[in-house]
């Protein structure tokens, strides 16, 4: 029970100190999976149809989102593909993360975007409990200026509580030859995260300055259920006041992000039972990685991600009176 109750107490530091970063949006992990695509056109709340460079403000999240190191509960949405945080409307622009005149914006699809599509709009929703709640904001059935068709739908997704952004991507009839800023900006076009390509959006690579962006074109676009995953850095907890000796506990991982193994190095001060359990994102356990009896001293355990889908993980490490927690990566 006393062993319990110390993972409890560490988790809900962890949430607190973890996913409540300092900003940087630069230093946000960037993982993506390829899932389903389900759209909310049928259920969300309608913002607008074919509305050009229009944007809204004061658009309510539900619930407390981080991002940058910032607390927010409204958002804004400019038309051309991107959002803000923050209750104003941004301004306009078809470039967010390089030119753009507002900060703090995320950037899923940003083009000259319009749609002539009957069925065609804007759409937002809020879904789940507390505190598990994700906000969807949805571009359906849209194409680029001057044409209009059903090209590409796509979303920005927001999680509660670990502060994650997804992109979600489906395409349709490619007519057209674009490139597309994605990714993120911070409060400044100095702090940006973003990703590029010329070839095949399931292998972008980080970009190269504020300006770069993914080709979208015939033989170059998302594949249906693409999912691009910006995760905001967990703070470490060794230093926290928790009142756990900082020579216990998980040390060095290596490599973190990493593709299939890894390798966590850690230390008991004195003997006993170890047990490292990897865990999902809400803290439920996966497996066993490990369970036995260590002398004190540093050791180390390879951690075999198996068939798991890439995403963001934990590693648990308890003994009778302390527990420890580490943020893992896994890219493939």
């Amino acid at each position: 029970m006393k062993q319990r109750g110390v993972w409890l107490i560490l988790l809900i530091m962890y949430a607190g100190a973890a996913f409540s970063s300092p900003g940087n949006v630069s230093s946000y992990v960037f993982s993506q999976i390829t899932g389903t695509y389900n759209t909310i056109s049928t259920s969300g709340t309608y913002i607008s149809g074919s509305c050009g460079s229009s944007t809204f403000g004061n658009l309510p999240i539900g619930f407390t989102f981080v991002y940058d190191g910032v607390s927010y509960t409204q958002f804004g949405m400019c038309c051309n593909g991107w959002i803000s945080m923050g209750p104003a409307a941004p301004t306009n622009s078809t470039v967010p993360i390089s030119s753009g005149v507002s900060n703090n914006v995320i950037v899923p699809f940003a083009s000259q975007l319009a749609s002539t599509v009957a069925g065609n709009g804007i759409y937002y929703k809020t879904e789940g409990n507390a505190p598990n709640r994700i906000l969807t904001v949805e571009w359906w059935q849209y194409g680029f200026w001057f044409n209009g068709f059903d090209e590409v739908c796509f979303q920005v997704k927001l999680y509660e509580t670990s502060n994650e952004i997804r992109f979600v991507y489906t395409t349709n009839d490619i007519l057209s030859i674009r490139t597309i800023q994605v990714g993120l900006r911070g409060n400044s076009n100095a702090d940006y995260n973003n990703r590029m390509t010329t070839t095949n959006w399931s292998q972008t690579t980080p970009g190269t300055s504020n300006a770069s962006t993914c080709a979208f074109q015939s033989g170059c676009t998302p594949v249906s259920g693409l999912t691009f995953i910006f995760t905001p850095p967990a703070t470490n907890i060794e230093n926290t006041g928790s009142g756990i000796p900082d020579e216990f506990g998980l040390k060095k991982i290596y490599p973190n992000p990493f593709n299939q193994t890894s390798v966590a190095d850690f230390y008991v001060p004195s003997s006993g039972i170890v047990k490292i359990t990897l865990c999902d994102i809400s803290g439920r356990k996966i497996k066993t990685v490990i369970s036995g009896n260590f002398p004190a001293g540093t050791h180390s355990v390879m951690i075999d991600a198996g068939n798991l889908a890439s995403g963001v993980y934990f590693l648990r490490m308890e003994t009778e009176d302390l527990s420890d927690i580490r943020k893992i990566v896994l890219m493939k």
